[in-house]
């Protein structure tokens, strides 16, 4: 995991705990069919070698602009540590890129036009708790030539595809429905948008032009587990266009980060088109895509969460209450073996059990195995159970305790 600056951390702290006003409905595909980066064939295989390593997942954030050199779709394309396949997630240009403690509020988008890609690195960088190895700006053509290789596509749009013109009027890039489009106009539509319209419009559109250009992919999965220690890492490749040329030799799944517009006057003075993201979802999903590139926030347990369930709304409430003791979840799995009864809790230290411990309140409750082998950067691995979706549909379970836990070794 990456180590970041002290403002990024105390803002991703924040935001984590922002996520827990309430868990929102996700849309599937990360997490389901067992199509996550670090699919394991059993929960217990990373217990059987003395030392594993959470492998490299090298990152990328593309911008790409319209031509109005505004920011109209942001995407982060993770590849698999096998470097084939990965993720696209696409993140919204308005998400609120300061937690009103910390800093001014504006849109990350905005950043583009006072510091360029640069600026808006270290402002998703910030908003997101990751780091990221390379950030680049593509207009229209320069997209177009990066995603040439996917072809003439299927896509179904939500809605038309409108730009807007030099005189401010609007203009259709693509109409609404089921439609073939070129890698050329996929590109277009993506470095689409229109002054003075809300984002949440044309989200529905940004994730059906990414899924388009993950449908190019092949669609054979890469086996990906646990790096052992001798192993050396992937390089990441040396421009953009190997991310692509990367990412679309594999299976490609793709997430679109929701958004929740700001109408609070104190949160959103200016009434501008700000968005606020939701902190658990932002953990689950980063720690699923690019472990490797996920920062340490706190000094309080490292954990990594291995689940059965092909839920990820599960997943997002075992995320969310792990943020609300201040952990930092780091690597998010789905497993192929059934179910157990209780929750699972994998650890090496006497002092790491200690801790979880005080998590019962939270989890229900928790079996323990102490296991000699050693997940570099992982202080946990807990492993969710039946109980688990039975105690937080409980009274006791919907209720967050208030209680907060103490620093680990």
């Amino acid at each position: 995991m990456s180590a970041i600056p002290g403002r990024r951390r105390r803002r991703a702290v924040v935001a984590a705990v922002l996520g827990l006003v309430g868990v929102v409905a996700l849309p599937a595909g990360l997490l389901a069919g067992g199509n996550t980066l670090l699919n394991e064939k059993g929960g217990d295989s990373v217990d059987n070698a003395p030392t594993t390593r959470i492998p490299v997942t090298p990152t990328a954030l593309v911008a790409v602009t319209n031509s109005r050199s505004e920011v109209a779709a942001l995407a982060i394309v993770a590849l698999d540590p096998s470097g084939k396949g990965g993720s696209i997630v696409s993140v919204p240009v308005g998400a609120n890129a300061e937690i009103p403690k910390s800093g001014t509020i504006h849109r990350i988008a905005d950043t583009f036009a006072t510091g360029g890609i640069d600026g808006l690195k270290a402002d998703v960088e910030g908003l997101l708790n990751v780091s990221f190895d390379t950030a680049v700006n593509v207009d229209a053509a320069g997209l177009a030539l990066l995603v040439g290789a996917v072809g003439e596509r299927d896509v179904n749009l939500p809605a038309p595809v409108l730009d807007s013109s030099a005189d401010g009027s609007a203009v259709q890039v693509a109409p609404a429905g089921e439609q073939k489009m070129t890698a050329s106009l996929i590109a277009s539509a993506l470095a689409s948008s229109q002054a003075g319209v809300a984002e949440s419009s044309r989200l529905a559109n940004v994730k059906a032009l990414w899924t388009a250009v993950a449908s190019a992919a092949t669609t054979e999965p890469v086996p990906t587990t646990l790096a052992q220690s001798t192993s050396a890492p992937a390089a990441a490749p040396s421009d953009v266009a190997g991310y692509f040329a990367g990412l679309l030799a594999g299976r490609v799944q793709v997430w679109q980060l929701s958004a929740t517009l700001l109408t609070d006057a104190a949160r959103n003075p200016g009434n501008v088109d700000l968005y606020e993201l939701n902190g658990a979802e932002v953990i689950m999903v980063m720690a699923s895509v690019a472990p490797s590139a996920i920062a340490i926030v706190s000094n309080n347990l490292t954990v990594m969460i291995d689940s059965p369930f092909d839920d990820a709304a599960l997943v997002q409430e075992a995320v969310l209450r792990l943020a609300y003791v201040g952990a930092n979840v780091v690597v998010v799995r789905t497993i192929s073996d059934a179910p157990a009864t209780q929750t699972q809790v994998f650890y090496n230290d006497d002092l790491v059990r200690a801790e979880v411990e005080t998590y019962s309140a939270l989890f229900g409750t928790m079996t323990y195995t102490q296991s000699s082998e050693i997940i570099e950067g992982v202080n946990a691995r807990i492993v969710l159970g039946e109980d688990f979706r039975s105690f937080i549909s409980s009274a006791a379970g919907r209720t967050i305790a208030t209680t907060t836990t103490t620093v680990a070794g």
